[in-house]
């Protein structure tokens, strides 16, 4: 293809066009992931009502700097599990959305460390055919959540709601799913090795995207 060529170092059309589609078409999640992390509860229809957690800082999501915060009290998701909030209605919920279709196996162990309060609960919750398994877990114990051969579509959440059942009491928990592909057990997702914090702003994104270009490079 015959190069563009530009005078006094101004972008040709095609150039500037290309860079507002690089903008505009960045992805709008939390994380630049598959995962994010937020607040909710299941609705009566087995849905979930998401809320991203706002704050990231000290390697965790939460409501605030502040702990506990103001408004969400412990709330909070780090690497390897989080807290539930002080009620049902503010469980930790973890989400992970299907890049592509496919049958997946979703699998993890929920453990509850403290032999304090009255344990917690989790729920699995599909965003296109609602709850697909709900387990509590006591205090001092542990659950595997296992959820095998789900057909998902591109674009479908899966969340694990976490809540505090009837108090909030030590209700530290410790959690990383993975999820494989069915039948041949390749690992599409672990929230463990993909913990990340908030995505890069899309102009921030396009501007290192520019430092590492050749006109950039080779300036005279």
């Amino acid at each position: 293809a015959r190069r563009q060529e530009r005078d006094g170092g101004e972008p040709v059309a095609v150039q500037a066009q290309a860079g507002l589609a690089f903008v505009q078409g960045a992805p709008v999640g939390q994380t630049a992931g598959a995962w994010e992390y937020g607040w909710g509860d299941v609705d009566e229809n087995g849905r979930t009502r998401f809320n991203r957690l706002p704050f990231f800082g000290k390697d965790r999501w939460s409501g605030s700097a502040d702990m506990p915060d103001a408004a969400l009290q412990w709330v909070m998701w780090t690497r390897g599990g989080g807290h539930t909030g002080a009620d049902r209605a503010h469980g930790a919920i973890l989400r992970w959305t299907a890049p592509e279709s496919g049958r997946i196996d979703y699998r993890g162990e929920l453990k509850r460390p403290s032999e304090a309060g009255d344990g917690v609960q989790a729920t699995l919750v599909s965003s296109l055919r609602g709850v697909i398994g709900s387990w509590e877990v006591p205090p001092k114990g542990g659950v595997r959540i296992a959820a095998d051969g789900i057909d998902v579509a591109e674009g479908e959440a899966l969340d694990v709601v976490v809540d505090c059942r009837e108090t909030d009491n030590s209700d530290s928990f410790q959690f990383a799913p993975r999820i494989v592909q069915t039948g041949s057990g390749q690992l599409l997702a672990s929230a463990d090795d993909e913990f990340a914090g908030p995505a890069l702003d899309p102009w921030v994104a396009y501007a290192q995207v520019l430092l590492v270009s050749n006109e950039l490079m080779f300036v005279d």
